[in-house]
């Protein structure tokens, strides 16, 4: 191999971190040598052809110079990474990125639940009703209290989703309230409070409620005996990230992405 380009391994049967340097022991100094020479790269994909990778000096990130298949992160259960996703929003205080989120996971549920171009209301509605509606009813006195219903889920998430409002006394979906106070407080928890058909909902405890719920409901669709559900949430919102890492390194690839 003397007078020839370091060689990057990747085979298709292991993850991304067993990504194999050969003849780079010193990595310090093959570091050095790297930014002044190509490097090759093998894909055991089949009959792919070496790829020759031209590292960029100014960064740790390497560029390949023409299309080639090597590793790609295909998410099976897309839904874990967008409760992910949701939860991290949250403990970042995101808050609008954590109610979007939180808005359009019932109508996504909803929709494998009962596909369809005309009926999304009903479907996001009754999905919420029985996956989260449980947790804004409440029995005071013996008497059942419903705070929050799936009309008035869906009403929220019109008027936020299409008008950035939390207003929603002018939707035809909604039914026990008319305004969404969304707040959080570290200091003090305010939640399920109503006053003249305003809800003060507690932004955090509302989208856990949303993921409790998404995550009874997978559940319940792991149990299907049908694949067709699985499937759907299978592809659900693709992302390509071609990037694979190995410590300074990075090697990208664009040879699929309309596959």
């Amino acid at each position: 191999m003397e007078g020839h380009p370091p060689v990057v391994a990747i085979s298709r049967s292991y993850p991304v971190e067993t990504l194999r340097q050969y003849n780079l022991t010193q990595r310090r100094e093959d570091k050095k040598k790297m930014l002044a020479q190509p490097v090759i790269v093998q894909s055991y994909f089949g009959n792919d052809a070496p790829v020759t990778v031209i590292p960029h000096r100014n960064s740790n990130s390497i560029r390949t110079s023409s299309p080639c298949n090597l590793v790609m992160r295909k998410l099976k259960w897309r839904m874990k990474n967008i409760l992910t996703a949701l939860r991290l929003c949250v403990e970042h205080q995101n808050w609008y990125g954590a109610i979007t989120i939180a808005l359009t996971l019932p109508d996504i549920c909803g929709s494998i639940d009962a596909p369809g171009i005309n009926n999304s209301k009903e479907r996001a509605v009754a999905w919420f009703n029985q996956f989260v509606g449980q947790a804004y009813r409440d029995e005071v006195g013996g008497v059942e209290c419903v705070f929050m219903t799936g009309g008035d889920y869906y009403a929220l998430r019109c008027a936020y989703l299409h008008q950035g409002s939390f207003d929603v006394s002018g939707q035809n979906a909604r039914e026990v309230v008319e305004k969404f106070i969304m707040h959080h407080s570290v200091a003090i928890r305010i939640h399920k409070v109503r006053n003249n058909g305003k809800l003060v909902i507690d932004i955090s405890t509302f989208c856990e409620d949303i993921a409790k719920g998404v995550e009874t409901w997978e559940a319940e669709v792991r149990l299907d005996p049908e694949n067709r559900r699985r499937a759907l949430i299978e592809s659900l919102m693709p992302l390509h990230l071609p990037d694979v890492h190995h410590g300074n390194m990075v090697v990208a690839t664009i040879g699929n992405l309309f596959e």
